[in-house]
């Protein structure tokens, strides 16, 4: 919706060799009267945009009559016809209505790339063989939600109720120290975790093929370590409708 407010002169067109620019000027505002800025006015191929109170100025080529358009992110665009003589008599209040807008759908085709996020470590140690590690495949070939169930074919693992032990350490019966997601989790139930939200695990038996990021300082790890990663939400793959 546009309004002409009366009152304000702008530049007039004059005739003839010694004719000023012809231009226009006005405000932008919301339909509670407050100033837009940062909106773009377009008037046969010439652009402004509104400063902090809404305003606007705009030199345009001579015409008799002119379309000008309004728009702003977040708000609905107008554009209208005006004669040469309503511009030169007249400053424009321009009101323009907010909408929400409903962008398309996004269909995401691959998911993130690991090397950018905490799995990066992940694959790199797995590489270098420093310990027992269980990915995402396999968990799946288990078809279980419960992560003894995952481990329980795991070498060097025992399985006592819902704990999880390290043959090695069996005369101590040593509960070894858990990692969720990067972070220290002593005493972390793994039955809270479904098998189903994990991607990889790793296992280290002894404080030697302990990673150091797994130690933090002094720490002793006589128990050995098991490091679990869940899956990342941040880009879930659309899979195509049967």
């Amino acid at each position: 919706m546009a309004v002409l407010t009366l009152g304000l002169a702008i530049v007039p067109f004059g005739a003839g060799a010694g004719a000023q620019t012809p231009s226009i000027v006005g405000v932008v505002r919301d339909s509670a009267g407050l100033p837009i800025a940062l909106a773009e006015i377009t008037v046969l191929g010439r652009r402004a945009t509104s400063d902090s109170l809404g305003r606007f100025f705009l030199s345009y080529p001579a015409s008799d009559t002119m379309t000008v358009s309004v728009r702003r992110l977040g708000y609905e665009t107008v554009s209208f016809s005006l004669t040469a003589k309503d511009v030169a008599d007249n400053s424009l209040d321009v009101v323009l209505r907010r909408f929400a807008t409903e962008l398309e759908s996004v269909e995401v085709t691959a998911m993130d790339d690991r090397s950018k996020t905490l799995l990066r470590g992940y694959d790199d140690r797995r590489a270098r063989g420093l310990g027992v590690f269980v990915n995402r495949d396999e968990i799946e070939k288990r078809n279980t939600r419960l992560i003894t169930d995952v481990l329980r074919q795991s070498r060097g693992v025992m399985i006592k109720g819902n704990q999880v032990r390290f043959a090695t350490h069996q005369a101590k019966n040593c509960v070894p120290m858990l990692w969720l997601d990067g972070q220290q989790a002593a005493g972390l139930d793994l039955g809270a975790i479904s098998a189903t939200d994990v991607e990889g695990i790793e296992l280290y038996q002894s404080i030697s093929s302990t990673p150091p990021e797994f130690r933090r300082g002094n720490q002793q790890v006589e128990c050995g370590t098991i490091v679990i990663w869940t899956k990342r939400p941040v880009l879930e793959a659309k899979r195509p409708k049967p």
